[in-house]
């Protein structure tokens, strides 16, 4: 598709000065006597922009494959923009077509699918520790039949190798968990991963920039559902949550089944969502205020702006009844991680097609970006940053919203999605459908939930009910 519009002269992000804020440390669990002062250059510190042009989505891995004696090289050339080869030892199932993609099951706990039942040992004889590298390779292998949506189990492999090698996870970025015995190479009856993630907080603490972290890909095998494993998996992820070795003060997740987490210490975060259906660009409306197309290579400068203004607003004193601010920083790290799947996905779904390289738009001071979702058929809002207050702001939010629209339609998606949108969002909306947009509260899928530290009061929802989550945007999604 053609760029949309013309470049603007005055879509430069807008910047914060004066800042005053400290460098990011690790957390004190006590004695914070005295606030930190950040300068403004150790906010976008937390923000660094890419050592290369394009994230180098993975240089080289070899994953083994269990069921397979093949050891299989993959380079970012070979994964990305290549066909696999189609001999036995590389491909393990046929590529489905798009009518025959089977609904993707819940990233938390997997397909309803029960196997005939195996023999559960004793559940206090079981540990959560760290799974070595095979034992993680033959966790996706066993959870790709749940979650490999459209793509191979080789692909999916791949794809999950390659998520754990990003910028953001590698260097002990993400950890994966296994609820299993203490020898290596047992059974694994559960599994989960953490990944870290840097958060901004004011509490009455003051002001500090932290870790939390992000839980997901809670997997129980088939074999072994319908006997609590999942729930003690979770209890025991929760205490070593609570150590000074996790250091943090909350972990948050995103399932469609948050009544279960509920029980275990994990409260619901309500989560409206507006949907827009793809379309092209009107060809009629000239007065829409012209866009222009933001790349992996061009959105830093956006990230880093929506950074500093962020951190302005989780300073500021909470809501009435609340105690807590938090918002998870939007770097472009993260954003990175989000483009890096898609990428993956989009070559091994489309080989004949280029890379989906438009990844947001910009009008004026509004911004956004965004993420296909190939199994679902939508094309979800990481971010949408409005510009200001004014009407204009308004019409540059339509213009942006319909620049994703005409990028959903392009990939044969069905739909725009944008979490937890404001005012001038909904406005934006009824400026392109001309009628009021719906809002629903999302109930199935990526419901967000959080738990604060059981050590601080969390785990029991009075806590985590104070607290106001600011950007709960499908950027801060693990």
């Amino acid at each position: 598709m053609n760029p949309a519009g013309r470049v603007v002269t005055n879509s430069r992000p807008r910047r914060l000065n004066g800042l005053a804020v400290s460098p990011a440390k690790p957390m004190k669990r006590s004695g914070q006597e005295q606030p930190k002062l950040y300068q403004r250059s150790a906010i976008t510190s937390l923000d660094p922009a890419p050592s290369i042009a394009k994230p180098n989505i993975l240089n080289s891995h070899f994953i083994l494959l269990k069921q397979h004696p093949t050891v299989i090289p993959l380079t970012t050339t070979s994964l990305l923009y290549s066909k696999p080869s189609l001999t036995s030892s590389t491909v393990m199932a046929s590529q489905p077509s798009a009518g025959e993609a089977p609904k993707p099951q819940d990233r938390q706990l997997g397909t309803a699918v029960v196997a005939p039942p195996q023999a559960i040992p004793d559940p206090s004889t079981l540990i959560l520790r760290l799974l070595t590298s095979a034992e993680k390779e033959a966790s996706w292998i066993t959870n790709s039949a749940s979650w490999a949506g459209r793509l191979t189990q080789a692909d999916y492999v791949a794809r999950e190798a390659a998520n754990g090698a990003s910028r953001l996870l590698r260097d002990g970025g993400v950890r994966y968990w296994g609820l299993t015995t203490e020898e290596e190479g047992g059974e694994i009856y559960a599994a989960v991963e953490t990944l870290k993630k840097r958060v901004l907080v004011q509490s009455s603490k003051g002001f500090d920039i932290e870790d939390s972290y992000g839980i997901a890909s809670v997997f129980t095998p088939a074999k072994y559902r319908g006997h609590g494993l999942a729930g003690l998996m979770m209890r025991k992820l929760g205490e070593w949550l609570d150590t000074e070795e996790a250091n943090c003060r909350f972990s948050v997740l995103f399932s469609d089944v948050g009544d279960f987490y509920a029980r275990h210490g994990w409260a619901v975060v309500p989560s409206p969502e507006v949907a827009l259906p793809a379309a092209p660009l009107p060809t009629s409306d000239s007065a829409s205020p012209a866009t222009t197309p933001i790349t992996a290579d061009t959105l830093h400068p956006y990230t880093q702006s929506d950074l500093l203004t962020l951190t302005a607003e989780v300073m500021s004193p909470p809501a009435p009844g609340k105690h807590t601010r938090l918002a998870f920083i939007p770097s472009i790290t993260q954003a990175e991680w989000h483009f890096g799947a898609e990428d993956i996905s989009a070559a091994k779904l489309y080989p004949d097609q280029a890379p989906p390289t438009i990844k947001g738009a910009t009008a004026g001071a509004t911004y956004g970006y965004w993420v296909r979702d190939f199994n679902e058929r939508k094309l979800i809002m990481l971010r949408l940053k409005p510009g200001g207050v004014e009407p204009q702001d308004v019409q540059d939010v339509a213009s942006v919203l319909r620049a994703a629209q005409a990028e959903a339609h392009k990939w044969g998606l069905a739909k725009v999605v944008v979490w937890n949108p404001d005012e001038r969002i909904k406005e934006a909306c009824k400026v392109i459908t001309g009628k009021d947009v719906e809002v629903r509260n999302r109930t199935e899928g990526s419901v967000p939930c959080l738990r604060w530290n059981g050590k601080e009061g969390g785990g029991r929802g009075e806590v985590e009910a104070g607290i106001e989550w600011l950007a709960l945007e499908k950027y801060c999604w693990c």
